[in-house]
């Protein structure tokens, strides 16, 4: 047997003590056990109509071989013949009056043979009273109600007999008229009497003998005071003669205690009635009703211990709401929603800032443009329908423009969409920050456009993205005609050797150089160096997986190369210069020797005069 619920509660702060949980569930085994013993079905719903347990004898009936096969069901997926026998829609009738039923129903058509069963619905009450489920027992009368067909059929026959008497057909009819109520009163389980206006019983079933433990000849033409104790007979006596007097049926219900030791819990109901001949009887059937009782307790045992969850759950739900009501307080977002007609029935702090007081009211009721009401009436119909929608508004209020993303989304119930849920999220200075950078971006970009440097970009495959106005007045190609090419590197690199040699040194150097000579061959057919720099490995840009930029140096090499030309021919005419410097340092030398020697020659000459001439020497 599916039992009730058990509620759980994950992190909400309730202490467990281990010792009333063990009882706990001691006593709901039992309870279970009680449950699936009762003969009658018995089921259990919530407040969405859905099944929350049943008995063994209810599971048999729907045709499940397990109780707990039921639980989330509704009454449409039973068998038809068990959906006319539930009543299942008197128990929203039960929810919503919180008052108990009871229908007695006639399946005879449903079933081909006749069949009565007893319904009795009880609203389950949380500590406020208010109806949180139901509880259902249906019970076979049909051997009760046979006999009471029968025994009304018998009456009649009675009441008729005295007056055919004067014929032998008559007296005939009636003995088969005695006789057919006999075997039908003997025929019925529960115990059937009838008594004249001295209160003797005069007709009884063997059912009423076998309850009073006496033989049929023992009772007849008896009162309660031949088998009573006279307390209890003057009791018996005082009820049945208010009876005869009152005309009224009276139906009650008592207990006692068998020699077995067992307790019986016994229905009396007694109707008097009387004859053609003006004589009166008391009719009485006596039904054992202990299963039911049991049942009943059980049932009340189970509202205790569904009280019992309800009550812990209660509590958790009011935590969970106060943490829930905090939270929505707290939140940054407005969060709002409406019912199935467009009324706001819930507002969040935030969302009473962004919009003002909106409990209450509908679309039509605000302030706002024919179009906005259309456009707002239409995604309800679509939120009604189940759809999700995501969407950025902007509004004008207060001399102010505001931005929003707001989501919105159905509210279910089961399988019932009963409202809309809607969140917004003030998105203006989100905004504003990206119309700024979308103008930074815009800046930046006609810097980089236009800078006096030139600069591209490349995808992760390797294609050219970006390709800026000077690197289109350096080659030649416009952006239109590299962006996006496929065979730009061919293009720009048509020399196969070049190219390959220049490739291996990229994948060598990678996406972090400096100042790296290329020669690029211009649209025009001419060849310009340039010198690159790709610092995309130190900074990297979103988009692009690498970046480069470079500046022509075509006219710097050329007056490097003049100035190497002018160099080499100056360099020349020094060397020139010095050779005939050293030509000249050398024939200086000669001459100087030459001129020493001829003043040597001189000095000689002179002091050998000299010598020769002593005499002048002296004198």
């Amino acid at each position: 047997m599916h039992s009730l619920p058990s509620h759980r509660s994950k992190s909400m702060g309730f202490a467990n003590d281990a010792a009333c949980q063990e009882a706990g569930a001691t006593s709901l085994m039992w309870l279970n056990r009680v449950i699936n013993t009762i003969p009658q079905a018995v089921y259990w719903k919530d407040q969405n109509n859905q099944f929350l347990g049943c008995n063994q004898a209810f599971a048999h009936a729907a045709g499940l071989t397990d109780p707990d096969a039921i639980l989330g069901k509704s009454a449409v997926e039973l068998p038809d013949d068990m959906q006319s026998q539930l009543l299942s829609d008197r128990d929203r009738v039960v929810l919503q009056t919180n008052q108990p039923e009871h229908h007695t129903l006639d399946l005879t058509d449903t079933r081909k043979c006749p069949t009565w069963v007893n319904i009795q619905k009880l609203p389950l009450q949380d500590d406020y009273g208010s109806a949180i489920g139901v509880v259902c027992t249906i019970e076979d009368i049909t051997c009760a109600k046979q006999a009471e067909l029968q025994l009304q059929q018998s009456e009649a026959g009675i009441l008729v007999a005295p007056a055919i008497t004067e014929t032998q057909e008559s007296d005939h009819q009636l003995r088969d008229s005695k006789t057919f109520l006999s075997h039908v009163l003997n025929g019925v389980d529960d115990p059937i009497f009838v008594k004249d206006r001295d209160h003797r019983w005069v007709l009884m079933n063997d059912s009423f003998c076998r309850f009073l433990g006496r033989d049929r000849a023992e009772l007849l033409n008896k009162t309660d005071y031949d088998f009573f104790p006279k307390a209890e007979a003057d009791l018996f006596w005082q009820k049945d003669e208010w009876l005869f007097i009152s005309g009224n049926t009276d139906e009650n219900e008592n207990s006692f205690t068998g020699n077995d030791g067992k307790t019986v819990t016994i229905s009396t109901k007694k109707s008097p009635f009387t004859d053609q001949n003006n004589h009166q009887f008391l009719v009485g059937t006596i039904r054992d009703i202990t299963d039911r009782k049991q049942t009943e307790f059980a049932l009340e045992d189970l509202n205790e211990a569904w009280e019992a969850r309800v009550e812990v759950r209660t509590a958790a739900l009011r935590e969970s709401e106060a943490r829930l009501r905090t939270l929505m307080a707290n939140l940054p977002v407005g969060v709002w929603a409406t019912d199935a007609t467009a009324r706001y029935i819930v507002q969040n702090p935030t969302s009473f800032e962004q919009w003002g007081d909106l409990i209450g009211k509908q679309p039509q009721d605000l302030d706002l443009p024919s179009e906005v009401i259309d456009t707002w009436l239409e995604e309800q119909r679509r939120i009604l329908a189940g759809e999700i929608i995501r969407k950025e508004d902007c509004h004008r209020h207060d001399g102010h423009v505001w931005f929003y993303s707001t989501i919105l989304a159905p509210i279910w119930d089961g399988d019932l969409i009963i409202g809309l849920l809607g969140v917004s999220t003030d998105i203006t200075e989100q905004k504003r920050t990206e119309a700024a950078l979308r103008e930074n971006e815009d800046t930046l970009r006609g810097i980089l456009q236009n800078m006096p440097v030139m600069m591209d970009a490349f995808d992760e495959n390797g294609t050219i993205i970006t390709w800026n106005s000077e690197c289109e007045r350096v080659t030649g190609y416009s952006a239109n005609e590299v962006i996006g090419n496929p065979n730009v590197i061919e293009l720009l690199y048509p020399d196969p050797v070049y190219r390959d040699e220049m490739m291996q040194i990229w994948a060598q150097l990678g996406d972090n150089y400096r100042n790296w000579e290329w020669k690029i061959w211009c649209k025009d057919g001419t060849v310009k160096t340039v010198l690159w720099s790709n610092l995309s490995g130190q900074f990297p840009v979103p988009g692009w997986a690498s970046w480069g930029i470079a500046i022509d140096i075509s006219d710097r090499k050329q007056a490097e190369l003049q100035l190497q030309a002018s160099e080499n021919c100056l360099r020349q005419q020094a060397q020139e210069l010095t050779d005939t410097l050293k030509e000249l340092q050398r024939t200086q030398s000669q001459l100087v020797q030459s001129e020493k020697m001829s003043s040597l020659g001189q000095l000689v000459a002179g002091v050998a005069h000299e010598i020769n001439n002593p005499v002048n020497f002296i004198y």
